[in-house]
C-alpha cells in the first residue's frame, strides 16, 4: 500500500482492511493511533488516489491530505495523467485549503462548531461519526454538521469542502448490528451499519451498497 506520509514510530496500528464498491473499486486503509490520542487514516485506492487525515481524539478533522490522479490528457503535455495535491488544516471555526494543478489555489470555508469529516474515503468515516454510530437503535433523530468534501475534475479544484447538515436516524439490523441513516436535502440517502462488535461493516448511498472486506496485499 502507498501513502502519503508513512507511520512514525510512535504511531500503533489500530486497524487496517479494504472497502469494495459497486464495480469492484476498491480502497485499502490503516488507521494507527498517536500518543495525544489522535488517529491517522491513510488510504490508497484502484484509482491511484492518496488520503491521509489526522482527527482529534474527539474526532474533529485536524488535517487533511489528498493526491489525485485524474484520467485523461495530461496538463503541460507531460506523458500520464494529471495529478492534483489538496491539503486542508481544519480550526474550530473555519478550515484553510491549498491545492497545486487546480485552482483556486487556496481558500477558507466556514465551519460551524462540532463539525465532522465527510471525505470521499469509506476508512475513517467510523472515527469520524464514532459519537453518532454508537447511538442506541430506536432513539429519536439527531442532526450533526459535516464538513462534506466532494470528489471534482481538476478544472474544478478537484475537491469541494462545504458543510452540510444532515439528520441522523438508528434502527435495528440483523444479527445485532445497527443501522443509521443520514439524510439531507439535495443528496442521495445514505445509511451506515455497525456490526454487533461496533465495527463499520457497510455503507450505502444512492441505492449502491459498499462492503468492508479483508486488507489486501
Amino acid at each position: 500500500m502507498r501513502k502519503l506520509h508513512p507511520a512514525g514510530a510512535d504511531e500503533t496500528l489500530v486497524d487496517t482492511g479494504r472497502w469494495i464498491r459497486p464495480g469492484h473499486a476498491a480502497e485499502t486503509w490503516t488507521t494507527h493511533l498517536d500518543p495525544d490520542g489522535r488517529r491517522i487514516v491513510r488510504v490508497e485506492t484502484t484509482a491511484g488516489d492518496l488520503w491521509h487525515v489526522v482527527l482529534a481524539p474527539d474526532g474533529r478533522p485536524e488535517r487533511l491530505e489528498a493526491r489525485l490522479v485524474e484520467a485523461g490528457p495530461a496538463r503541460d503535455d507531460a506523458a500520464g495523467p494529471a495529478v492534483v495535491d489538496v491539503a486542508c488544516t481544519g480550526f474550530d471555526d473555519e478550515v484553510l485549503i491549498w491545492r497545486r494543478g487546480a485552482e483556486p489555489a487556496s481558500e477558507a470555508v466556514a465551519v460551524p462548531p462540532g463539525y465532522r469529516l465527510l471525505w470521499p474515503p469509506l476508512a475513517g468515516r467510523a472515527e469520524c461519526l464514532a459519537a453518532w454510530l454508537d447511538r442506541t437503535p430506536r432513539q429519536g433523530p439527531d442532526a450533526v454538521m459535516l464538513l462534506s468534501v466532494a470528489r471534482r475534475p481538476a478544472a474544478r479544484g478537484g475537491l469541494r469542502f462545504r458543510p452540510v447538515k444532515f439528520t441522523l436516524r438508528a434502527e435495528d439490523a440483523p444479527h445485532g448490528a445497527r443501522r443509521i441513516h443520514l439524510t439531507t436535502p439535495g443528496l442521495p440517502d445514505a445509511w451506515a451499519e455497525v456490526d454487533a462488535a461496533g465495527r463499520l461493516v457497510r455503507w450505502a448511498e444512492g441505492g449502491a451498497v459498499a462492503e468492508r472486506g479483508a486488507a489486501g496485499p
